[in-house]
Protein backbone atom coordinates (compact mmCIF):
# COMPACT_ATOMS: atom_id res chain seq x y z
CA UNK A 1 0.00 0.00 0.00
CA UNK A 2 1.00 3.55 -0.56
CA UNK A 3 2.22 5.58 2.36
CA UNK A 4 0.93 8.81 0.79
CA UNK A 5 -1.54 10.55 3.07
CA UNK A 6 -4.67 11.77 1.29
CA UNK A 7 -5.79 15.30 2.01
CA UNK A 8 -9.40 16.36 2.39
CA UNK A 9 -9.26 17.93 -1.07
CA UNK A 10 -8.03 14.64 -2.57
CA UNK A 11 -10.82 12.73 -0.81
CA UNK A 12 -13.39 15.24 -2.04
CA UNK A 13 -12.12 14.93 -5.64
CA UNK A 14 -12.31 11.15 -5.42
CA UNK A 15 -15.85 11.32 -4.04
CA UNK A 16 -16.94 13.73 -6.81
CA UNK A 17 -15.46 11.43 -9.45
CA UNK A 18 -17.22 8.41 -7.97
CA UNK A 19 -20.58 10.22 -7.90
CA UNK A 20 -20.10 11.48 -11.45
CA UNK A 21 -19.18 7.97 -12.65
CA UNK A 22 -22.29 6.54 -10.97
CA UNK A 23 -24.60 9.17 -12.47
CA UNK A 24 -23.08 8.71 -15.92
CA UNK A 25 -23.62 4.95 -15.71
CA UNK A 26 -27.36 5.39 -15.00
CA UNK A 27 -30.05 5.63 -17.66
CA UNK A 28 -32.22 8.74 -17.91
CA UNK A 29 -35.17 6.81 -16.47
CA UNK A 30 -33.10 5.67 -13.48
CA UNK A 31 -32.00 9.24 -12.78
CA UNK A 32 -35.58 10.55 -12.96
CA UNK A 33 -36.86 7.73 -10.73
CA UNK A 34 -34.04 8.33 -8.23
CA UNK A 35 -34.85 12.06 -8.10
CA UNK A 36 -38.56 11.39 -7.57
CA UNK A 37 -37.77 8.83 -4.85
CA UNK A 38 -35.87 11.60 -3.03
CA UNK A 39 -38.90 13.91 -3.31
CA UNK A 40 -37.38 16.11 -6.01
CA UNK A 41 -39.11 17.47 -9.11
CA UNK A 42 -37.06 16.46 -12.19
CA UNK A 43 -38.70 19.18 -14.29
CA UNK A 44 -37.71 21.86 -11.79
CA UNK A 45 -34.17 20.47 -11.59
CA UNK A 46 -33.93 20.49 -15.40
CA UNK A 47 -35.17 24.10 -15.49
CA UNK A 48 -32.60 25.15 -12.87
CA UNK A 49 -29.79 23.43 -14.79
CA UNK A 50 -30.93 25.03 -18.05
CA UNK A 51 -31.03 28.46 -16.39
CA UNK A 52 -27.53 28.01 -14.96
CA UNK A 53 -26.21 26.87 -18.34
CA UNK A 54 -27.78 29.86 -20.11
CA UNK A 55 -26.38 32.20 -17.44
CA UNK A 56 -22.91 30.73 -18.01
CA UNK A 57 -23.27 31.16 -21.79
CA UNK A 58 -24.44 34.76 -21.31
CA UNK A 59 -21.48 35.52 -19.06
CA UNK A 60 -19.00 34.13 -21.59
CA UNK A 61 -20.62 36.03 -24.46
CA UNK A 62 -20.63 39.28 -22.50
CA UNK A 63 -16.93 38.83 -21.71
CA UNK A 64 -16.16 38.15 -25.38
CA UNK A 65 -18.13 41.27 -26.38
CA UNK A 66 -16.29 43.34 -23.76
CA UNK A 67 -12.94 42.07 -25.10
CA UNK A 68 -13.97 42.95 -28.66
CA UNK A 69 -15.07 46.44 -27.56
CA UNK A 70 -11.81 46.95 -25.65
CA UNK A 71 -9.80 45.90 -28.72
CA UNK A 72 -11.85 48.18 -30.96
CA UNK A 73 -11.44 51.12 -28.58
CA UNK A 74 -7.69 50.49 -28.41
CA UNK A 75 -7.47 50.40 -32.22
CA UNK A 76 -9.51 53.58 -32.50
CA UNK A 77 -7.31 55.30 -29.93
CA UNK A 78 -4.28 54.50 -32.09
CA UNK A 79 -5.90 56.11 -35.13
CA UNK A 80 -4.41 59.52 -35.73
CA UNK A 81 -7.14 62.10 -35.95
CA UNK A 82 -6.30 65.20 -37.91
CA UNK A 83 -7.63 68.34 -36.26
CA UNK A 84 -10.19 70.17 -38.31
CA UNK A 85 -9.17 73.38 -40.00
CA UNK A 86 -10.37 76.65 -38.62
CA UNK A 87 -11.47 78.01 -41.98
CA UNK A 88 -14.85 77.36 -43.55
CA UNK A 89 -16.10 75.59 -46.63
CA UNK A 90 -15.72 78.61 -48.90
CA UNK A 91 -11.99 78.86 -48.09
CA UNK A 92 -11.63 75.12 -48.69
CA UNK A 93 -13.35 75.44 -52.09
CA UNK A 94 -11.05 78.35 -52.97
CA UNK A 95 -7.95 76.33 -52.04
CA UNK A 96 -9.16 73.27 -53.95
CA UNK A 97 -9.82 75.35 -57.06
CA UNK A 98 -6.39 77.00 -56.72
CA UNK A 99 -4.80 73.56 -56.51
CA UNK A 100 -6.68 72.37 -59.60
CA UNK A 101 -5.68 75.46 -61.60
CA UNK A 102 -1.94 75.04 -60.98
CA UNK A 103 -0.19 74.42 -64.32
CA UNK A 104 1.67 71.27 -63.24
CA UNK A 105 -1.37 69.61 -61.64
CA UNK A 106 -2.32 66.38 -63.37
CA UNK A 107 -5.54 66.18 -61.44
CA UNK A 108 -9.08 66.89 -62.57
CA UNK A 109 -12.60 66.55 -61.26
CA UNK A 110 -15.79 65.45 -62.94
CA UNK A 111 -19.17 66.19 -61.44
CA UNK A 112 -22.09 63.85 -61.99
CA UNK A 113 -24.46 65.15 -64.62
CA UNK A 114 -22.87 68.58 -64.29
CA UNK A 115 -24.63 69.06 -60.95
CA UNK A 116 -23.54 71.41 -58.21
CA UNK A 117 -21.56 69.74 -55.44
CA UNK A 118 -22.85 69.83 -51.89
CA UNK A 119 -20.78 71.20 -49.03
CA UNK A 120 -20.42 67.60 -47.85
CA UNK A 121 -18.91 66.64 -51.22
CA UNK A 122 -16.42 69.51 -50.95
CA UNK A 123 -15.54 68.51 -47.35
CA UNK A 124 -14.90 64.93 -48.46
CA UNK A 125 -12.77 66.10 -51.39
CA UNK A 126 -10.84 68.40 -49.04
CA UNK A 127 -10.19 65.57 -46.57
CA UNK A 128 -9.06 63.25 -49.37
CA UNK A 129 -6.66 65.81 -50.86
CA UNK A 130 -5.19 66.65 -47.44
CA UNK A 131 -4.83 62.95 -46.59
CA UNK A 132 -2.98 62.35 -49.87
CA UNK A 133 -0.73 65.31 -49.20
CA UNK A 134 -1.86 67.19 -52.30
CA UNK A 135 -3.17 70.13 -50.26
CA UNK A 136 -1.67 71.26 -46.99
CA UNK A 137 -4.01 72.40 -44.27
CA UNK A 138 -2.99 74.87 -41.61
CA UNK A 139 -2.32 72.06 -39.12
CA UNK A 140 0.16 70.16 -41.28
CA UNK A 141 3.09 72.31 -40.20
CA UNK A 142 4.30 72.63 -43.81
Amino acid sequence: MSSVKRTSADKFKALRKAVADEVLSMTDEEIITDARDQGLDPGHIALMMRTKALDAITTVRKQKLKNIRDNLNAAQAKTIKRPTTSFGIEEKKKRIMAFLSEPDTNFSLAFRNGEKQSDSDWETLWDDLVEQGLIKDEHSGD
